[in-house]
């Protein structure tokens, strides 16, 4: 009996656990287990997840930290704070402060002081960013060398009228007026040339000579009934450069002042201009091509441009070509007693002589260093 009772209790038993309300615990149990193991997991991949984010922020924050620390010696440069010399390596920032983090900035240069090696760290908590960037420090406005676009000293549209004792030379000088080659045309121009008083043109390797000489050089020195290029279209078009990209130079007649060192561009009619000691690019230019330009006396260096010139009355000496853009009027170069030298040195150099014009820096490439 007692085995009998045993078995019975035993059966009991398991069909409590595999009958429908055994089903049910079971079932439970179940999903229990597998609740369990899903918090476990959502709770393990929150922790996880929470921890990559934080990682990635602040990987993201010293990736931003070295960006301000390049654009901060950016600025530097182009405000001229800082000018790069050749073959260097220069800390520019240390351990500079920037939020939770710091930045640190080194450039480094070869023979070339406008090519630049930037190394820029940012660091926020455990993170380290180092960035290399090779960027070269350029013009905002890239003026090409301007001699072989120039086929003489004087470059007109309309009549080149010479006169009093004016002296205009199409061989090639030097920056310092010394001559150095058999250069261009002494006038080249679109009409024709009148020469009176004792003025005098030369070029292409022939001595100044006056009217009473001129007929057997005539078509040495001076070059008559050119085609228009396209180039005399404008300022812009005649530098090269893109309509409206010189409107930051641009001055009232009344806000101009000498002696000057740059690219300024005068939007009417001015003179009479003592120079003093002057160079760049001079534009003299209205919509309508009437803008003038009296000349008095001084020195300057670089290029002219202007709608007409009227008159040079007095002593002045420019070394490196005049552009006239009217189609119309003649542009007078007298009364005076001035030298016009042509100087493709000078007019391959004008960066140089524009000291005003707005830096930029181009980044050639950028990466991630280890």
């Amino acid at each position: 009996m007692p085995s009998t009772r045993k078995r019975d209790a035993l059966i009991r038993f398991f069909h409590h656990f595999t009958g429908e309300s055994g089903t049910a615990i079971l079932f439970v149990l179940v999903v229990a287990v597998i609740c369990s193991l899903v918090v476990g997991a959502v709770s393990f991949a929150s922790r996880f997840t929470v921890k990559k984010s934080g990682m990635r922020r602040e990987k993201v924050a010293a990736l931003n930290i070295a960006e301000a620390g390049k654009e901060r010696f950016y600025a530097k440069l182009l405000h001229e704070d800082f000018n790069p010399s050749s073959n260097a390596d220069t800390c520019i920032y240390d351990n500079e402060s920037f939020g939770d983090g710091f930045y640190s900035v080194r450039c480094s240069t070869g023979a070339d002081p406008t090519m630049m090696t930037i190394r820029a760290l940012g660091k926020e908590g455990a993170n380290t960013v180092n960035l290399e960037i090779l960027a070269a420090k350029r013009r905002s406005i890239p003026i090409p060398g301007m001699a072989e676009r120039l086929p003489g000293t004087i470059m007109a549209r309309a009549n080149v009228d010479l006169k009093g004792n004016i002296d205009v030379d199409g061989r090639d000088y030097d920056s310092l007026n010394n001559l150095v080659g058999p250069g261009q045309y002494g006038v080249y121009t679109c009409l024709s040339m009148d020469i009176n008083g004792s003025a005098a043109v030369g070029g292409n390797n022939v001595a100044p000579v006056d009217k009473k000489d001129i007929d057997p050089v005539r078509s040495t020195v001076c070059y008559e009934n050119a085609a228009i290029v396209p180039e005399l279209a404008s300022p812009e078009a005649f530098l090269g450069l893109p309509d409206g990209s010189l409107d930051d130079y641009k001055i009232p007649p009344e806000d101009f002042s000498v002696p000057f060192k740059g690219l300024i561009y005068v939007t009417g009619s001015i003179g009479p201009v003592h120079f003093g000691e002057s160079r760049g690019i001079l534009i003299v230019h209205n919509a309508t091509n009437t803008a003038t330009l009296q000349i008095n006396q001084g020195n300057f260096k670089g290029l002219i441009i202007c709608d007409v010139m009227d008159k040079i009355n007095g002593v002045a000496e420019i070394i490196g070509a005049v552009v006239t853009l009217s189609t119309t009027t003649a542009s007078t170069f007298g009364n005076g007693d001035a030298d016009l030298h042509y100087s493709a040195q000078v007019l391959d150099n004008l960066n140089a002589y524009c000291e005003n014009l707005r830096w930029r820096i181009e980044e050639l490439s950028w990466r991630e260093v280890l």
